[in-house]
């Protein structure tokens, strides 16, 4: 059974006691440094955007797909130490719970929480429904919708075939992993 993660959008409205209180022990925040100000936590920054790969951010953040786990492979493939170092700090976390968060959930800890769950060996629907959690928590976007209307797909069907190519990627010690997150 998975324990001890807690996958996040900001969790600065919260009251540090509060978290504490749930068994937290660990912070980890994935946001770009311009989008901290209103910190209220102690805990690890570690950054995934990559912002200062100018090139990469040129051709993906204008596209529609950004806001899609369509971006993930190519991140993964551009930047493959920035998801690295979040697992690795997950794996060597003090006993407790471990959450992580970006600023609405979705995007960065959406690929975060896909790239770790296919690592701890969770048969992949289950993962498809972890990301499409994340998006009914969301107001709709019209566009990115009619950009999968247009694709002849959905977006659940997206993110299948996304868990499948983030499956192949080995970051991180996966038994580390399974040590520290399941019993």
């Amino acid at each position: 059974m998975l324990r001890d993660l807690i996958r996040s959008d900001s969790p600065d409205q919260v009251d540090l006691v509060h978290l504490q209180n749930e068994g937290v022990t660990t912070i980890i925040d994935l946001r770009n440094a311009d989008e901290r100000s209103t910190l209220r936590h102690p805990g690890l920054h570690l950054p995934l955007d990559g912002v200062e790969d100018h090139e990469f951010w040129k051709e993906w953040g204008q596209k529609v797909e950004f806001g899609t786990p369509l971006y993930y492979l190519p991140h993964l493939q551009r930047m493959p130490e920035r998801s690295a170092r979040v697992l690795q700090s997950m794996a060597e976390s003090p006993p407790g719970a471990v959450l992580f968060h970006c600023v609405i959930g979705r995007d960065r800890t959406g690929m975060i929480a896909m790239l770790l769950l296919c690592h701890l060996g969770v048969d992949p629907e289950s993962i498809v429904d972890d990301y499409m959690h994340s998006v009914t928590n969301l107001p709709p976007e019209p566009r990115i919708e009619e950009f999968f209307q247009q694709r002849n797909g959905s977006l659940r069907e997206t993110v299948r075939e996304v868990v499948d190519q983030v499956g192949r990627f080995t970051l991180f010690d996966r038994d580390q992993l399974r040590r520290r997150f399941l019993h």
